[in-house]
């Protein structure tokens, strides 16, 4: 019966994996170089800005390069910028102020040079932040430069790189109104999530339940149910028709009926044995979701009875500290350790306490 639900819900989408997403947004870099003439940063920092669409950016492009560069913070090819040629010289960074060789420095081409333990420090910070590493700039306040993946690549290693590119994938995919993510990825395939969800809202088992526990009226058509004893059922009216419940002919003048048809009965045993399964895995399923929406319930409670308490003890270890060091409550001599060594601490969280809940 599940083939026959599929073949009538027909598929309205198609499940990418990411190595196609991947290659999906390589080719659109690929064609935003190829027709502006551009490097490979300069087409990923456009198409980020105008949300991944090539119409738009073209548009743009073509309209004013000029002030798209500005906008965006993308160099011209004319942009002159002298460097220290010998890479032993000593340049000093701009962030930390220290003195090292220009092989340990780096820039994104605007002429700031800072060390690479700063850059790498930077662009990290940056990433642990969130997505908006995507469109950071150069560290100098005055200057708007973009610093684009070539360069965040070679400075971010291991978990921040593997961040940053799962950012870039994101972009693309949250920007395309024809691409969505799944919204339950794991621990099962989309495709078995997809046929439960079917399951679960479709016809399908009111369809069962009438075939297992329904007959057709041979004369209207009407679907009957059996809640009564006698094999001989009636009709609803305006219809009336009489007729056998085993073998659905009309009556057998006081003679028992004893036939049935075999398909028919095999159909609907497998019907019911349908639902027994289904109901079966859908109550523990249902259970399942009942109690993780209960789980999230009381966290919620326990955050909101907790965190009152939490808040004032944090408060009044602050503020016993902060007695003590400005009214200068500390005495560290014999004769008053004994005395004031309980009762002035009982006494200082006491009031303090009194103050804070007044």
């Amino acid at each position: 019966m599940d083939s026959d639900n599929n073949s009538i819900t027909e598929k309205s989408y198609v499940i990418i994996k990411q190595d196609e997403l991947d290659k999906r947004q390589q080719e659109e870099i690929k064609k935003a170089t190829s027709v502006l003439s551009i490097s490979n940063d300069d087409a990923c920092m456009l198409l980020l800005k105008y949300n991944w669409s090539a119409t738009n950016v073209n548009e743009a492009w073509f309209d004013n390069e000029v002030k798209v560069r500005e906008l965006i913070g993308l160099l011209d090819v004319d942009h002159d910028v002298k460097f220290p040629k010998n890479d032993e010289n000593e340049v000093d960074c701009g962030i930390c102020f220290d003195s090292v060789m220009v092989k340990d420095t780096a820039n994104c081409g605007c002429g700031h040079v800072f060390c690479k333990v700063c850059w790498e420090g930077y662009v990290c910070t940056a990433i642990n932040d969130g997505p908006g590493c995507l469109t950071i700039k150069c560290p100098e306040p005055s200057c708007g430069a973009a610093v684009g993946p070539d360069m965040v690549n070679v400075l971010a290693e291991g978990e921040e790189r593997k961040k940053y590119e799962k950012f870039w994938l994101r972009s693309y995919v949250e920007s395309n109104k024809k691409i969505k993510w799944c919204p339950g990825p794991g621990p099962l395939d989309c495709e078995t999530v997809g046929k439960w969800v079917l399951k679960n809202t479709d016809e399908s088992e009111n369809t069962n339940w009438i075939l297992v526990y329904t007959k057709p009226c041979p004369k209207c058509n009407r679907a009957i149910e059996k809640n009564h004893g006698c094999m001989m059922m009636t009709c609803r009216p305006p219809c009336r028709h009489r007729f056998c419940w085993l073998c659905l002919e009309p009556t057998h003048y006081g003679r028992s009926c004893n036939s049935y048809k075999k398909k028919i009965e095999h159909e609907r045993k497998s019907a019911n044995e349908a639902i027994k399964m289904y109901t079966h895995y859908y109550e523990r399923w249902a259970a399942n979701e009942k109690s993780r929406k209960q789980a999230l319930l009381d966290l919620n409670k326990i955050k909101s009875a907790h965190l009152k308490t939490l808040i004032v003890r944090a408060l009044e270890k602050w503020l016993s500290d902060r007695l003590i060091d400005e009214f200068g409550w500390q005495d560290n001599s014999a004769r008053c350790k004994g005395r004031a060594g309980s009762s002035t601490k009982v006494k200082r969280k006491k009031e303090a306490n009194g103050w804070l809940m007044r």
